[in-house]
């Protein structure tokens, strides 16, 4: 089963990190429908989401993407936050519902957001707005925290929804939220 779990982290790791994720809500689900509970799932969701993060970060560094503005804000709340989200511990039945609701949730918004990338790029902004991005980064960080998967997911989807900056500057402070 280990060997099966590999296989699969790595395909989960290929697909997100293709989409500009660590991969964080694909870990947890494998696992969850292995039945394994929050205290295994999420310090190896974390783990592995952190490696597939640093990875991406580096590339998009490369590329030119990673600015320094567009990450920052979330991080001021957002690791103090991922800290005190990671020592709530909720009961298993509560947990599967909050994760079911988060990758459906999440599923839909990265389909809606890959059909509409031309759109979401004419209308970003150049850089997403201080306090709303500090607060956003408070509430991703408690939220990354509680379930075990990265901020990056939240991050992503609040500034895709909001135009906070075109879709690959996106993606890349999405997975600088995933460290």
């Amino acid at each position: 089963m280990n060997a099966f779990l590999t296989v699969c982290f790595a395909i989960i790791a290929a697909l997100f990190a293709s989409v500009g994720q660590a991969g964080a809500p694909g870990y947890v689900a494998v696992m969850s429908l292995f039945g394994h509970g929050s205290g295994v799932i999420k310090p190896v969701a974390l783990a592995l989401t952190t490696l597939v993060a640093a990875i991406g970060v580096f590339g998009f560094h490369r590329a030119g993407l990673l600015r320094v503005r567009d990450w920052t804000p979330f991080a001021v709340l957002g690791i103090p936050a991922s800290v005190i989200g990671g020592l709530i511990d909720l009961p298993p039945s509560n947990f599967r519902g909050a994760m079911t609701v988060i990758l459906l949730v999440a599923g839909a918004q990265m389909a809606w957001a890959a059909r509409m990338t031309p759109q979401l790029d004419a209308r970003a902004h150049n850089k997403p707005p201080l306090i709303p991005a500090i607060i956003c980064g408070g509430v991703s960080g408690l939220l990354a925290g509680i379930t075990g998967i990265g901020g990056g997911l939240f991050v992503a989807a609040t500034m895709l929804l909001l135009g906070w900056t075109p879709t690959k500057r996106v993606a890349a402070c999405a997975q600088t939220s995933n460290l």
